[in-house]
């Protein structure tokens, strides 16, 4: 069934995004966009930021008129073809920009650049002195490959917007979005050498540089801008990041701590210098540069928020909490803070006011994590049924999301002991969806813990009939033949297919140390097994390390890394069965 169509809201995002879902007639024309930037001067003359109004018919010929209806007929019958076709028309004809404007909105929308540039020339042509009207014919010359009218328009904006550093600010929002990075990048080299004297164009060109993939050019011209401008705050901050992309995050530094001793009331140069203390994992020294930011801003959510994750990455749960809660106070990071709040809470081991604040939590990154715990913590309270209800709903209501939640309630069922419940439910599912590989992994492992290795088999097989570059089925099938069957030869050819992909994948090193053990390569095991362990501290590892150096004849080494991993709270089943076995007679 054909369905009406029409124009987005936002003239720039039909041209860069390109596309929608409605064409609106006229009358209700959506607003002119401004700027794509974030500085966003308006995009009107008058400053108003109200819809372009309709052409009053007194003002408009038979002929203009009667090829906007036509146009607006076709629009709505989705012949959009024949619609670009008479708004053009009728934009040629008028002397109205508003036509012209709602021209260049159609072809966009029906993604005829051609007619999208003609119409926008026209509506330049009709209001010189609109910034939206040469931002739109910039972006479509640029695309079409014709520089010089886009460097024409983009030097007219800067005009236009002055001295402030706005101009060149608009105008690397509008490069940074052509998909020919370096096409943009020429353009706006050409732009800088016209205005050799302003420190923002240098900082333009630099960060365009960056994005381009051309860090050299990039440090040449920031470092010009800061010659310009000496401790810009913004180009400081861009220079570091230019440092930290080359490999000199030391250096960055020192320039960073340099620059907060010159600048102590700048607070943009402070935090960009805890974020990259944070990255270095100087985590107290962070903590420090974020206090001093609160301490002159007391309402700096990013500072706030950055010294809660530091308090609860190292467990002090009661400060972060306060973090969190003064979040919740200023009205920001709302969604984010609810949820970390109910992180402290099931740390503390407080799991109905974990819930509580789990439940709160209502759009955004974390809505669907906290919902799955607020779930296994229910199951945990014995309120299984309650639990799968809430992931039932959750999977109605976010019905791409329905195969991860499908796994997150087996899982669910599998902590309160009721595997078979959750083998039910994986059979039940993959009846409808029989070639899923993440729904055919998970009963794998759960045939796996079950026992039911011919099942557990089948379905890593037929993952890597769906995906045969699946690592982690690979890894699976490898290290369950190894482990669980005498297979040894066949197990080494998966899990060396498995580490060719993920060469790094510490439960993939788990695997090929184990398989050489089993193979009786002992120093090839371990050498395995001890990269695994750096790579995670985990307690299996540890349990297999151990069994290694066991075996060597090294019986202490073997003691101190099976207590190492205890001590570290690696509490695992593996570790517990492999310690027992060789430490009690």
């Amino acid at each position: 069934m054909k369905t009406s169509v029409s124009i987005p809201a936002g003239l720039l995002a039909a041209l860069l995004l390109g596309g929608c879902q409605h064409l609106e007639p006229l009358a209700t024309a959506p607003e002119p966009a401004g700027p794509a930037t974030e500085t966003a001067p308006g995009a009107e003359a008058d400053q108003t930021g109200a819809p372009p109004a309709s052409p009053a018919v007194a003002e408009l010929s038979g002929d203009v008129l009667f090829d906007i209806l036509l146009g607006e007929i076709a629009g709505q019958r989705n012949r959009l073809d024949v619609s670009v076709e008479h708004y053009l028309r009728a934009a040629e004809s008028s002397r109205d920009p508003r036509v012209a404007e709602r021209a260049l909105r159609i072809a966009a929308f029906a993604k005829d650049e051609r007619a999208a540039l003609a119409a926008s020339r026209r509506w330049v042509e009709l209001a010189p002195d609109s910034l939206d009207a040469r931002q739109s014919l910039a972006v479509l010359a640029l695309r079409a490959g014709i520089e010089d009218e886009a460097f024409t328009q983009l030097e007219q904006i800067i005009t236009e917007l002055g001295a402030g550093d706005q101009a060149f600010t608009a105008v690397t929002g509008l490069l940074a979005r052509d998909e020919d990075r370096q096409a943009a990048l020429q353009l706006m080299q050409r732009l800088a050498q016209q205005y050799p004297e302003r420190p923002d164009a240098q900082l333009a060109l630099s960060r365009l540089a960056q994005h381009a993939g051309r860090p050299e050019v990039g440090m040449a011209a920031v470092e010009r801008a800061l010659t310009l401008r000496p401790d810009w705050s913004e180009a400081l901050i861009q220079r570091a990041r230019l440092r930290v992309q080359g490999g000199e995050q030391e250096l960055a530094l020192q320039e960073l701590a340099a620059a907060v001793q010159r600048q102590p009331d700048s607070l943009p140069v402070r935090m960009t210098y805890a974020r990259l203390l944070l990255e270095a994992r100087e985590f107290q020294a962070a903590e420090q540069q974020f206090r001093q930011v609160v301490e002159q801003d007391p309402e700096h959510l990013d500072a706030i928020y950055s010294l809660g994750l530091l308090a609860l990455e190292v467990e002090r749960y009661d400060a972060a909490g306060k973090r969190f809660e003064r979040l919740l106070e200023l009205g920001g990071r709302t969604q984010e803070s609810r949820y970390y709040l109910g992180r402290i809470n099931e740390a503390q081991d407080a799991p109905e006011s974990a819930i509580e604040w789990y439940d709160r939590v209502r759009e955004g990154d974390y809505l669907l994590d906290a919902q799955l715990r607020s779930a296994r913590l229910r199951a945990q309270l014995g309120e299984v049924e309650a639990a799968r209800r809430q992931l039932h709903g959750m999977r109605v209501r976010n019905p791409e999301l329905a195969v991860q939640l499908y796994i997150a309630e087996g899982e669910l069922l599998v902590t309160v002991g009721a595997e078979q419940q959750a083998m039910d439910l994986y059979d039940s599912v993959l009846d409808t969806m029989p070639d899923n590989p993440d729904l055919l992994y998970a009963r794998a492992l759960l045939a796996e813990k079950l026992g039911r290795l011919t099942q557990t088999e089948q379905d890593l097989r037929r993952v890597l009939e769906v995906e045969p570059d699946n690592a982690h089925a690979l890894n699976a099938l490898g290290y369950t033949l190894a482990d669980r069957t005498d297979r040894y030869g066949e197990a080494l050819t998966y899990i060396e297919k498995a580490l060719a992909l993920r060469p790094e994948d510490p439960a993939i090193l788990d695997s090929m140390g184990w398989v050489q053990y089993r193979l009786g390569n002992l120093e090839q095991a371990e050498a395995y097994l001890r990269r695994a362990l750096e790579q995670a501290q985990d307690g299996e590892i540890a349990a297999h390390l151990g069994e290694v150096l066991w075996q060597q004849g090294r019986r202490d080494e073997a003691r101190e890394v099976w207590e190492a991993a205890r001590e570290a709270g690696a509490d695992n089943p593996v570790l517990e069965r492999t310690m027992q076995r060789f430490l009690q007679p």
